[in-house]
């Protein structure tokens, strides 16, 4: 019920009253936003339940859309109730969902995905790391190209042969920093290992 006054200067009012029937009135679906995800090339699947993530306070039915901004690097599949996604390729990708109800209520939410994968053969983890710059002077950075899930050990020998220095690192997609600025100057030879492949290269210390 609403009411309305009107008054003139002498003292003259009118009030008129009148009912308001609200209608139609809508919320938009709400949304549990989604962690960062981490999968591995080889043997990963992520799968979303739309009913997880999605629901409306109204009650109305909510459809669903999901999509990436980069489809080289994973892939979406429908299921009945949710969606899954699919590695294709290393990289990173952001995944966005968007829930929808009939009265043009919307929300979405975006996650990165991250795909990585083991290293298995030497070859592979050959050409997946070098040393930049080289020669190096008082921190080594190996730069990684491919990324590597696994731990990794980083052996540093002289040139007769002599394990000089030893690092740990729990994998990368990035570059690894190795302090070697109590080495003396020149040629050693740099070891990465893994579970499964080695590798090792050549430096020159300045």
């Amino acid at each position: 019920m609403l009411s309305l006054k009107g008054l003139d200067n002498r003292g003259g009012e009118a009030d008129v009253t009148f009912e308001v029937e609200v209608i139609n009135t809508n919320t938009a679906p709400e949304v549990s936003p989604i962690v960062d995800q981490t999968l591995n090339l080889y043997t990963d699947l992520f799968e979303v339940f739309w009913e997880d993530v999605f629901s409306d306070p109204d009650g109305d039915a909510v459809t669903y859309e999901a999509y990436t901004d980069n489809i080289e690097t994973v892939e979406l599949f429908y299921k009945d109730g949710s969606v899954l996604v699919k590695p294709r390729r290393l990289g990173k990708t952001q995944v966005t969902l968007k829930g929808m109800d009939p009265r043009e209520g919307e929300v979405t939410t975006s996650f990165t995905v991250r795909v990585v994968g083991n290293i298995t053969t030497d070859q592979a983890l050959s050409e997946s790391w070098k040393v930049h710059p080289n020669p190096v002077d008082e921190v080594m950075n190996i730069k990684m190209y491919s990324p590597v899930i696994e731990e990794m050990t980083i052996n540093i020998y002289n040139a007769m042969g002599v394990l000089i220095k030893t690092a740990v690192s729990a994998g990368s997609d990035d570059t690894i920093q190795v302090p070697v600025d109590n080495l003396q100057a020149g040629i050693y030879f740099v070891e990465i290992a893994t579970d499964n492949a080695k590798s090792v290269k050549k430096i020159v210390k300045q």
